[in-house]
């Protein structure tokens, strides 16, 4: 019987947001704030290679990531497989518009840009 037994840890990784989308389950439900999303990710593997996957996962609206984050992930390193998204390691989008604001006072156009995942045009 393998429904009391718990899920081995995966190992940490860190994995490049390539896209996003709501699966159809996911765009159905409008008035959700956490609705399922699926994740186009560039895993590094500790192993040194990169492995492009996809991972379905229900995403936190308040820690909402951007195409190009970097995020960090548990792989299973047999099956070359995202596990899951840590998203409790990842910054509030609150927290965002703070370090863009602060920078924004400061005089700081381009670390504003970046603090919301943005690159400024030269």
């Amino acid at each position: 019987m393998g429904f009391l037994r718990r899920d081995e840890p995966g190992v940490r990784a860190a994995a490049k947001l390539l896209g996003l989308a709501p699966t159809a389950s996911g765009a159905r439900r409008t008035g959700a704030r956490d609705i399922e999303m699926e994740l186009r990710l560039a895993v590094a593997m500790p192993d040194g290679g990169i492995v492009e996957a996809e991972h379905v996962c229900k995403v936190p609206h308040e820690k909402s990531p951007l195409v190009g984050d970097t995020l960090p992930v548990e792989v299973d390193a047999a099956e070359r497989a995202v596990k899951k998204v840590l998203f409790d390691e990842m910054p509030k989008l609150e927290d965002r518009a703070r370090a863009s604001a602060a920078a924004a006072q400061a005089g700081d156009s381009a670390g504003a840009a970046a603090a919301l995942g943005f690159k400024l045009k030269e």
